[in-house]
């Protein structure tokens, strides 16, 4: 499915939040000011869930709140990952992909419920493990995330943009360990390239 082109997309880079059962956290004050969420929609008809997310994000593209938090799942992962593929889909290159996930020993909850966490956290990797759009962060459990957070993310991103020489590039750290460098992913493209034209 391949949504029809909206030339009423906010112009403004969203970053999308993938949540899913693995992993606690809650948005900090601001990011709770400038958040949509998708919904998921429970059906065993694949076309009707795609129709409904192809709608949601519309919707939320056209929005001037920057944060979108998804639940995950492989339908709507899919069809993010063919809109940053899809040459006539321009607006929707910057956005920025990322899901959050805990240190095994870090979830500080009794013993059965640490074991359903991580079993959801092994499936959730393994599901995730195709789409390297998504940059899997490291994060405290019940983390409360806030613009902070997002800034310094995103400025390692960015860095390469605006450093001089490949040493300075190397001080610069994710605000959290990256589980697997993404580089697949336009962020982690990107990046790469800035510092091979940094290193020649």
């Amino acid at each position: 499915m391949i949504m029809e082109q909206d030339n009423t997309i906010a112009e403004k880079p969203k970053t999308i939040i993938f949540s899913h059962q693995g992993a606690m956290f809650l948005p900090g004050d601001n990011i709770n000011k400038n958040w949509n969420v998708i919904r998921p929609l429970h059906s065993e008809d694949v076309e009707e869930t795609k129709r409904h997310y192809e709608k949601e994000i519309i919707e939320v593209g056209k929005s001037w709140r920057q944060y979108i938090f998804v639940w995950y799942d492989t339908i709507i992962a899919d069809m993010f990952e063919r809109l940053l593929h899809d040459p006539s889909r321009p607006e929707y290159k910057e956005w920025r992909f990322m899901s959050f996930f805990h240190r095994k020993k870090t979830t500080e909850t009794n013993k059965l419920s640490k074991r359903i966490m991580a079993s959801w956290r092994r499936y959730i990797l393994a599901s995730m493990q195709q789409y390297d759009y998504i940059i899997k962060y490291l994060i405290p459990y019940c983390h409360i995330l806030t613009d902070d957070d997002m800034r310094e993310i995103n400025d390692f991103w960015e860095a390469p943009k605006r450093v001089e020489d490949i040493d300075e590039l190397k001080k610069r750290k994710p605000k959290f360990p990256i589980m697997a460098y993404p580089l697949g992913g336009a962020l982690g493209m990107q990046r790469n390239k800035r510092i091979q034209e940094l290193l020649a």
